[in-house]
C-alpha cells in the first residue's frame, strides 16, 4: 500500500475511535445517560426498583426538585442524586402544614441564619420500639394519627379460624396488609400519609418491625413500631375489634379523593 495511504487509512481509523468515544461519552453521561438522564427515566419506589448503580429519588428538572409523589431511579452521582428524601431547605414559616423548620445551627430557621430543612415534629421522648404498655398509653392520649396493621385481612378481621386469626384488631387501625412485602402499589399509595405520626403493628412485632424500616427508608420520619404486636396487646387486656376492613377505604386517611 502507497504511504499516502496508509496516512489516509490511518486518519480515517483515528476519526472513527474518536467518533465512536465522543457517542460513546454522550450516551452514558450528563443528561442522555443511563445514569440518571430524564430521557430513560424510570419510575420507583425504592432503590431496589433500580438498575445496581442508581437510586430512587425525587425527580429532578429545570434546577429544581419536584416536590411531589413521583420518584424516578437516577444515577448515584450528579445533579438529580441531590434530591434526596422528603426534606428541603426552609426558612421560618416555610414548610407545609404538619411540617417544621429544623436546623442545629438556626432552630427557629430565621431568615438571617443558615437555612433549615422541613422535618415532621415527632412526639418527644417516644422510642421508635414501643412496649405494649407504652403504646397502649401513647394511643389512648392521642399521640398517633394512624395505625398501621400490617398483617393479613383474615388476621385483621379476627373472626378465625385459627387461633392466631382470632386476635382482632387495634380499634380504628387500618389495614396496610403485607406491607413489609414492599408491595409498590400499597406503598404508593401511603406517601401521603409520610408527615403522619404512625404506630405499626402486626401479630408479634416482627412484620411490623421490617415495614417500620421500608417507611423510615422512605422519609416517613415518625413511624413507631409496636414491639410485641397485638397478641400482647390483646394478653394484656387493651381493647381489640374485629370485623374485615373494606376495600374501598383508602389505607392513607390522607390521600387524596
Amino acid at each position: 500500500m502507497p504511504p499516502k495511504a496508509v496516512i489516509a487509512a490511518g486518519s480515517a481509523f483515528s476519526v472513527a475511535i474518536i467518533t465512536t468515544m465522543l457517542v460513546l461519552y454522550f450516551l452514558y453521561s450528563g443528561d442522555g445517560g443511563a445514569s440518571g438522564g430524564n430521557d430513560t427515566a424510570v419510575s420507583c419506589v425504592t432503590d431496589t426498583d433500580c438498575a445496581a448503580d442508581q437510586i430512587c429519588r425525587l425527580q429532578h428538572a429545570g434546577g429544581e426538585c419536584l416536590w411531589d409523589l413521583s420518584r424516578e431511579c437516577v444515577g448515584k452521582t450528579g445533579e438529580a442524586a441531590a434530591c434526596g428524601g422528603f426534606v428541603m431547605p426552609c426558612f421560618r414559616n416555610a414548610c407545609a402544614d404538619g411540617l417544621v423548620c429544623v436546623t442545629p445551627d438556626n432552630p427557629d430557621g430565621v431568615e438571617d441564619g443558615p437555612p433549615g430543612v422541613c422535618q415532621v415534629q415527632c412526639p418527644e421522648g417516644l422510642p421508635s420500639e414501643l412496649t405494649t404498655v407504652r403504646a397502649y398509653k401513647a394511643w389512648m392520649n392521642g399521640t398517633f394519627d394512624i395505625v398501621f396493621d400490617t398483617r393479613t385481612a383474615v388476621e385483621y378481621a379476627g373472626l378465625g379460624p385459627s387461633e392466631g386469626d382470632l386476635i382482632g384488631h387495634i380499634p380504628g387501625a387500618r389495614l396496610a396488609e403485607s406491607l413489609h412485602m414492599n408491595n409498590t402499589a400499597l406503598v404508593a399509595s401511603l406517601m401521603p400519609c409520610r408527615t403522619a405520626s404512625i404506630l405499626l403493628v402486626c401479630r408479634s412485632g416482627r412484620r411490623s418491625s421490617i415495614a417500620q424500616e421500608l417507611l423510615t427508608e422512605l422519609g416517613f420520619t415518625c413511624v413507631y413500631n409496636l414491639d410485641g404486636g397485638t397478641r400482647e396487646w390483646k394478653a394484656a387486656g387493651f381493647p381489640v375489634a374485629t370485623g374485615t376492613w373494606p376495600a374501598t377505604e383508602p389505607v392513607c386517611p390522607l390521600a387524596p379523593p
